[in-house]
């Protein structure tokens, strides 16, 4: 829990560092900071670059030194985050910056993510209808990922932000089976009235 609220504070400083740059546009700041910061969590998740971040045996200039000569094209700004996070030993936290910071992007941008999941490929008219019943419910543009779910018999389930609607086969076939469990009892209990 702590990890995830340090990752949004630093998302959300760096999202307002982004903001408040006056070298550009807002919307070109943003991209660039986004763009670093997907850049920045490759590294990290390279083993030994992560491993060399963790590293306490390794003084903090030899990796503030490291990083700048690894990353020379990332924002400066950019370069001190993750210089920061690997003194604090957190560099493997990034990639938590990086999801809370794309947040912040999608809502500065009026976006929402759609994710569905399917037992099958959703074909473009589906999408289509998809992103339009989702725009439709949230007021905002889609950006609509699909996936296929091994674990499905059948149907759809969209999440729409921390919403979940499931049209799943499985999760009809489990109503299905509720339902018949009452028709059931108030069966049993008109039965022995």
């Amino acid at each position: 829990m702590a990890s995830s609220i340090s990752a949004k504070r630093y998302a959300q400083a760096v999202f307002e560092i982004a903001v408040s740059e006056e070298d550009s546009s807002s919307s070109e700041r943003l991209n660039k900071w986004a763009q670093d910061l997907a850049l920045m969590k490759a590294f990290v998740d390279e083993e030994e670059f992560r491993l060399f971040l963790q590293a306490a045996s390794i003084s903090l200039e030899k990796k503030v030194s490291v990083i700048s000569e690894v990353l020379p094209d990332t924002i400066a700004s950019a370069r001190n985050l993750l210089s920061l996070m690997a003194s604090r030993g957190h560099a493997e936290r990034i990639r938590d910056v990086e999801a809370e910071f794309l947040k912040l992007l999608d809502h500065y941008n009026g976006v929402v993510r759609v994710k569905t999941f399917s037992a099958v490929t959703i074909d473009d008219r589906q999408m289509d209808g998809i992103k339009e019943f989702a725009s439709k419910l949230t007021g905002k543009n889609i950006i609509l990922e699909s996936q296929i779910s091994e674990k499905m018999i059948g149907g759809l389930t969209i999440v729409v932000g921390d919403r979940m609607l499931d049209g799943s086969t499985k999760s009809r076939l489990f109503d299905l089976g509720r339902s018949l469990g009452a028709i059931s009892l108030q069966t049993v209990g008109l039965g022995n009235s």
